[in-house]
């Protein structure tokens, strides 16, 4: 009886880990199933045997502890398909003019991380020249040539990811020369047409993330001037005079930060699906004990920002801004610890993130720090020999070479892969420091990747780019419910048949360690 029960102990209390009832019960079996010579005895000394019981019960969970982190280490494998062939990529490394023609800042990072920029991004403002896109030396027009015809580790295609921002000189957060509710009353409108208008003379695919970080009070455009109400009429009024003067190849990218110090809700400030292109985060962690996936859920203020913007939009989501500062040497996790859980975790707590934009600057910079820049490759770069193959959990990023962006001038009618596909675009996310100087945020951007509909879509060609995927989102809990449930580990193997032997060798461990015990 007592083998029995204790078979029976150790297999409930691993599949219903409620090991502290396990615990009563073993000590139970302890004192009221002690055979001796042939007989059931009750022992007086109850507490005697009680001892005995908890003390075996330490062992089971030594057991069940050894168990439970082993398959979690086991079943964490970087899912490589997924991050080269339906995660798109890109960076921001410095200012256009820094870069010069030929591109080399960009490049020289593609090389460190094994990994073309398919997203480039860049910064404009409103005021000085770099966000009017007509003149053909303005700079944005000679920043959006510079971008389109450099090649990196054979891709010569990408999409130019523009952060514009409703700013003026001197660029600080008192200076808001362009009020959001003035802008909603149709007061810089002649600038909006005229940029709208520049951007379609270009003609190819452009995302554009205006009035981003708006959640924040470090911009003029933040909380601190700008109600939800007014921002919502601001962005949809921006919107409405480039759809009217037909520049649909603008993609717009809403994007707030992942947390703010006044605790402001970023879906306060949603204007709705018809009125965005992409979803968007900006995304930077202080330190590498903060995951990815914790900075944009428990970590964040308010807390669960991806699980709350993944409730009110159906866009796919780009990171346009993302990083981590190393920590103290020697410290674990590492910086490298840190993108390898970013790997992991995108395609299963987060694959409704389409893109990410590496933010190469200041701390967050992977020059100089090779370690780092090798584990960043070794996960997300080194892409040519991974064949894409089907996943039924996202969704499959189709191109006509590698796993690049590839050129194509077909038309989006033969690109597409089903009868309902939607244009779309993403966009990322920043960190939230006390120190974003004037001339850092002045000229900061983000990007935009595909949208995804409510089940399958594609990415139509955009003039000279072209991606196909098609993308299946499975139907969202409560973000409380999302951010809460296991993705790995035994959890996801409970019913499997690894699950079942491990059961078995766990529950012939805890016989012997009471036999021998």
């Amino acid at each position: 009886v007592s083998l029995a029960g204790l078979l029976f102990l150790c297999w409930s209390s691993f599949f219903f880990p409620d090991l502290t009832g396990a615990g009563l019960a073993l000590t139970a079996s302890k004192v009221f199933f002690h055979t001796k010579d042939g007989k059931h005895t009750f022992y007086p000394c109850i507490f005697t045997f009680a001892m005995k019981g908890i003390v075996s019960y330490c062992h089971y969970i030594v057991v069940f502890s050894i168990v439970f982190l082993s398959l979690g280490t086991v079943s964490q494998t970087v899912d490589r398909n997924y991050l080269c062939n339906e995660l798109i990529w890109g960076s921001y490394v410095s200012y256009p003019w820094e870069n010069t023609e030929k591109m080399t800042n960009t490049i020289a990072l593609d090389n460190l991380v094994k990994r073309s920029s398919q997203i480039v991004h860049w910064y404009g403002n409103w005021d000085d020249g770099t966000g009017d896109f007509v003149s053909t030396n303005n700079n944005q027009r000679l920043w959006l040539k510079w971008s389109e015809n450099f090649t990196s580790l054979g891709n010569s295609n990408r999409i130019p990811l523009i952060t514009w921002q409703p700013w003026a000189s001197p660029y600080s957060k008192t200076n808001n020369a362009y009020p959001m509710d003035k802008v909603a009353a149709g007061a810089f409108d002649d600038y909006i047409k005229k940029a709208a208008g520049g951007l379609k003379a270009y003609g190819k695919l452009v995302y554009l993330r205006p009035i981003h970080e708006f959640d924040g009070d470090w911009y003029p455009w933040g909380n601190q001037n700008t109600s939800p109400a007014d921002f919502i009429a601001a962005w949809k009024r921006i919107k409405g005079i480039f759809a009217s003067t037909g520049a649909n190849n603008v993609k717009f990218v809403w994007c707030p930060n992942h947390a703010n110090s006044q605790s402001v809700d970023q879906t306060k400030y949603f204007p709705g699906d018809d009125f965005i292109d992409f979803a968007c985060i900006d995304v930077y962690s202080e330190k590498p004990s903060v995951s990815f996936a914790d900075s944009v859920g428990k970590n964040a203020n308010p807390p669960y920002p991806y699980q709350r913007i993944t409730q009110v939009s159906n866009k796919p989501i780009i990171i346009a801004e993302f990083g981590v500062k190393p920590g103290a040497a020697g410290s674990s996790p590492s910086r490298s610890d840190w993108y390898k859980q970013m790997a992991l975790d995108l395609p299963t707590k987060l694959p409704r993130i389409k893109a990410i934009v590496q933010f190469n600057k200041y701390d967050y910079s992977l020059t100089g720090d090779t370690v780092t820049a090798n584990a960043v490759a070794s996960y997300f770069g080194n892409c040519d020999s991974v064949s894409p193959t089907s996943n039924a959990q996202s969704s499959t990023l189709k191109t006509s070479s590698t796993a690049q962006v590839s050129t194509q001038k077909t038309s989006a009618k033969t690109s597409a892969k089903t009868s309902s596909t939607v244009k779309t675009s993403t966009t990322a996310s920043k960190p939230i420091t006390s120190s974003k100087t004037s001339s850092t945020s002045a000229k900061r951007s983000s990007s935009s990747v595909s949208q995804a509909g409510k089940s399958k879509t594609s990415l139509l060609e955009e003039t000279n780019v072209a991606i196909t995927r098609e993308t299946t989102i499975e139907s969202q809990t409560t973000f409380i419910q999302e951010a809460s449930s296991p993705q790995n580990g035994f959890f996801g193997l409970r019913s499997s048949t690894t699950m079942k032997t491990v059961s078995a060798l766990v529950s012939v461990s805890c016989i012997l360690l009471e036999l021998a015990f």
